[in-house]
This record gives C-alpha cells, structure tokens and sequence, in this order.
C-alpha cells in the first residue's frame, strides 16, 4: 500500500474504466511534418478514450518523450504541444499535468524559478500552473527538520498559479512506499 490506497483499490479502479494506463514511449502524441504539427494516431487514441470514459485527469510523463517534437528549444514545436495538450485537458474536461526536466541552472541553483524548465519557455507560458520539485539539500534546518531526516522530503515551489497562491515552497515528506 501506498499513499493508504490498497492494490484492491487500484484493481477495482481499472476494471471501472476510472483508471488507465497507457506506457510506451515510441507512442508520440505529435508528429511534424515539414516544420507542421499533427496529432497522431497514439494522441486521438488518448483523446477518444478521455471523451468517452470522462477522464478528467490525464497525466503525461516525461513530456518530452510523448511529444514529439523535434527540438524542444524551438518555440514553434513546443507551443504547438502546449495547445494539443490544452485540448487534451478540453477533452477530458480535467486537467492536464505534464511532467518535464528543468535545466542545468535550475538543478544547479536549486531555484524553483518557472524559467528553469528545460528548452523552450512556450510551455510554460501556456500553462496554468508550475512548479518545481527539488531534493531538499542542506536547507532542512529553515524547516526545523534534522538533517539526517532531509532525504525524507522534497521541496515543491509554486513558481505560477493562475487560479490561486504561487510563489510559495511546500515542504512534502515521503511516506511508505513513495
């Protein structure tokens, strides 16, 4: 059990249709065709099943490798996949979390910064809300947690948040099992 769900629970919820999982990252949700974004097949597969079940929360994880784009340093590409996943959270009627890597500075710096996502800035631009994950290295003690109790805890810095509180960090201990 983890987070206080059973496996029975989980079970349960799969063979509801409440739940799916669909891995493989050979599967990209956009191909490009002279510089031009198409959704394919994989994406109007995920599309039809969110409609259809009323999946109101889809999650895609790492962003990158589902995309599909050819560059995700160039605007165009990355804008593109922020509107065929702005359609995907439509077609849920949910939302969409997509889960990307931040740059070199930002893991350097530790700096929940909402420009320290990896490539393009379009991403970010277009969502609604960001933020950034980090290990919690030396910085505990502010909390008052011991620091040889750190590596139980992740630090989450709301970097945007259009419908609410941002620029706040979160102190999330792991518990059993994640």
């Amino acid at each position: 059990e983890v987070h206080n769900i059973s496996p029975d629970d989980i079970d349960e919820a799969i063979a509801d249709g409440r739940l799916t999982f669909i891995c493989g990252r050979s599967h990209r949700l956009l191909s490009f065709v002279s510089g031009e974004a198409q959704e394919t097949r994989a994406y109007k597969e995920i599309e039809a099943l969110c409609e259809e079940n009323s999946y109101r929360f889809v999650v895609v994880d790492p962003f990158i490798g589902w995309a599909g784009v050819p560059s995700e340093n160039d605007s165009a590409p990355m804008d593109d996949a922020a509107r065929m996943l702005i359609d995907l959270a439509k077609a849920s009627g949910g939302g969409v979390l997509t889960l990307h890597h931040a740059n070199k500075l930002g893991i350097r710096t530790n700096d929940g910064s909402q420009s320290f996502s990896r490539g393009s800035t379009a991403l970010v631009d277009a969502s609604r809300w960001n933020a950034t994950l980090h290990r919690m290295d030396n910085s505990g003690k502010q909390y008052g947690i011991p620091k040889d109790e750190e590596h139980l805890y992740v630090d989450l810095y709301v970097a945007k948040n259009t419908s609410g509180p941002y620029g706040q960090t979160y102190q999330m201990k792991r518990g059993d099992g994640g």
